[in-house]
């Protein structure tokens, strides 16, 4: 129970909070592990954020409220620290995620990190910390062998409690839980699972070659409603020209915005019709001191104009 905890979030609150809180058919736009020419499909904001390198240069992360957050450095050390941690207890689990062995030794924070940000406003104070970095932004970090991701860690961006020591250890505040979430990335590149999210550049791509569309600003990453986790996050593609496209639901719409996730693969997806207002989570209320008070419901407010329900879409 001990090494299940810390694999989903080095506790048992992550568990707590999914379970309290509360697939289908389409064109697979996956991408290799190899860099891929984003050039042909893009135009504007998004073709004069590319790099020497052919990489978007994406915006720097956006705190939802005045509570701070964490660098993608800093994240960057603590999912390093995490592995160094936990890694021996959890390694069993991500080489059964990856469908082969994982070196520990020899993985490598990779430096570019992503950033997925939240649809929800501030958890309310009076509550179990692990809530508020339950439903904020986190920072995903991929663990990398060589040139392949084999590892990833979402980080919380609140996770501002968190220290290192000097052996490179992870410590964790008293009222833990939610700092981290980790998976094994799959080894076979035909089937992605829950840690394989693309590269933006991937994402742009493949929405390019699916629509026949350019891409004209940099894609943001976003992440979707609970109890779904920060590997669900979607890459927010905006178009320069809307294009039409049929949802499951048999509905047919012209969109400008496309949306790219992991699972169960990479696909495309748009924000269902109908949008909730705010999401109902039973909390534990705390004392000043800490002190746990029983666990009663709490709203949490959808930040507007921030989808959270999406469904499955292709090319009309």
């Amino acid at each position: 129970m001990l090494t299940f905890s810390i694999r989903l979030t080095a506790s048992l609150l992550w568990i707590a909070c999914s379970l309290l809180l509360g697939a289908c058919d389409g064109p697979d736009i996956s991408g290799p592990d190899d860099p891929v020419d984003v050039r042909p499909f893009v135009t504007g904001a998004a073709a004069e954020a590319l790099t020497a390198d052919g990489l978007f240069a994406l915006a720097p992360p956006a705190p939802p409220s005045t509570r701070p957050i964490i660098s993608p450095e800093r994240a960057r050390l603590l999912a390093s620290a995490y592995v160094a941690s936990f890694g021996d207890a959890l390694k069993p689990y991500w080489e059964k995620d990856r469908g082969g062995a994982i070196d520990l030794t020899g993985l490598r924070a990779d430096p570019r990190v992503f950033y997925a940000s939240t649809p929800y406003e501030p958890f309310p104070d009076g509550y179990h910390s692990a809530y508020g970095r339950g439903f904020g932004p986190y920072y995903l970090v991929r663990m990398m062998s060589g040139r392949s991701a084999v590892l990833l860690v979402a980080v919380a961006a609140y996770a501002t409690e968190v220290e290192i020591d000097a052996e490179g250890k992870v410590h964790r505040p008293v009222q833990r839980g939610n700092e981290f979430v980790s998976h094994g990335v799959s080894a076979n590149a035909t089937s992605p699972n829950l840690a394989s999210l693309p590269a933006p550049e991937e994402a742009v791509a493949g929405v390019g070659r699916l629509t026949g569309a350019l891409v004209s600003e940099v894609p943001e990453l976003v992440r979707v409603g609970l109890p779904l986790g920060p590997f669900q996050s979607l890459w927010k593609i905006t178009l320069d020209r809307s294009v039409r496209v049929r949802a499951n639901s048999g509905r047919t719409v012209e969109v400008r915005h496309l949306y790219v996730g992991s699972e169960p693969a990479r696909r495309l997806m748009i924000p269902s019709s109908e949008q909730p207002t705010e999401f109902a989570a039973p909390a534990i209320r705390v004392s000043p001191a800490g002190e746990e008070l029983g666990i009663e419901p709490v709203y949490v407010r959808i930040r507007s104009g921030q989808p959270t329900l999406f469904e499955e879409v292709v090319p009309a």
